[in-house]
Formats: structure tokens, C-alpha cells, sequence
């Protein structure tokens, strides 16, 4: 177990986890808000998971972790930070299955990852990015502290996102 919350464990995915993220990955607010990444097998989401999220763990030592109700041993969705060149800083996101939004999962998790990059990765700023048509994440990032900042576009071809920010040395 990587962290622990009162309803929840966050541990690191896996390969044997590529069940839960095909069908993750294939969700309409998933494909929707984040990316279609056009993955539709098992074998695509291995390939997905070793070369993307296994891959980023091994090259900076954190990534994305997979979030289950304790009790019922339930996948609920993904939570983790990434290290993107095109924003300059650490990025957070989360992702849960449509049937556990509202829950306050997300935020629970969130909240959880949130201390550990403070305290043990020794971040200094996190950043999210979101479409203005994403609601919920919206409301998400302000309850985690994240103030709007500007208006990026950080990746060829893609709309406009807005950009939250977090400094930890401020709060």
C-alpha cells in the first residue's frame, strides 16, 4: 500500500491492473475530459501502462496510483502527479469511475497524494489542468486549494486549458 486514507487505499498500478484501467480509460467522461488515448484491448492497455505509467514512475519516482475502497477491495479510479516539460511543473489528476463520482472520493484521495508531495516529495507547486467545460474537476481543484492562474495551451493542436496552481509555500 503506497498511502492510506479513512476510506481508501492508493497503491501503484500495475500491469495486472489493465482490466480496471481499460475499462478506466473507456469511459465517457474519461475520453471526454482527458484524452480518447484509443485503447480498446487488454493487450493496448499493457502496452499503455509500461510505457506510460509504469515508464514515468521509473524515470522520476512517482506517478499515477490506483484508488480502492478499502473494505470492499473496490477500484474506484486513479489519482497521481506527472511531470510535464510543456507546463514547467508537477501536474495532478485524478480520474474515477462514473458510478463513484460524488462520493468525495477524488477529494479524499486527492487530499492524501496532496501530503505526500508536500511533505515527501518535497514539492514546492503542483499545477492542474482542466477544460473550462469540466465542472467537477473545477470544483475539485478549488476545494484542494489550486487557484486559477491562466489560460495554457500545452500540447500541439489541443484547445485552451485553464491552469490551476498550488504553492505550498504559501498555504
Amino acid at each position: 500500500m503506497f498511502l492510506s486514507t479513512e476510506r481508501l487505499d492508493i497503491t501503484t498500478i500495475t500491469l495486472k491492473d489493465a482490466p480496471f484501467m481499460l475499462k478506466l480509460l473507456n469511459t465517457d467522461p474519461y475520453k471526454r475530459y482527458i484524452a480518447d488515448r484509443k485503447i480498446r484491448t487488454i493487450k493496448d492497455t499493457e502496452r499503455y501502462l509500461e510505457e506510460s505509467i509504469l515508464e514515468h514512475h521509473r524515470a522520476h519516482g512517482f506517478g499515477y496510483y490506483k484508488v480502492m475502497l478499502r473494505e470492499e477491495r473496490q477500484n474506484v479510479g486513479i489519482v497521481g502527479y506527472t511531470d510535464r516539460k510543456e507546463l514547467g511543473d508537477v501536474d495532478i489528476g485524478f480520474a474515477l469511475l462514473p458510478e463513484f463520482e460524488g462520493k468525495g472520493y477524488g477529494l479524499e484521495a486527492s487530499v492524501a497524494l496532496l501530503g505526500f508531495g508536500r511533505n515527501e516529495l518535497k514539492l514546492k507547486r503542483i499545477v492542474a489542468i482542466v477544460q473550462d467545460n469540466n465542472p467537477r474537476s473545477i470544483m475539485l481543484l478549488k476545494k484542494l486549494g489550486l487557484v486559477y492562474e491562466k489560460t495554457v495551451t500545452p500540447f500541439h493542436e489541443q484547445e485552451e486549458l485553464q491552469l490551476f496552481a498550488l504553492n505550498f509555500e504559501e498555504t
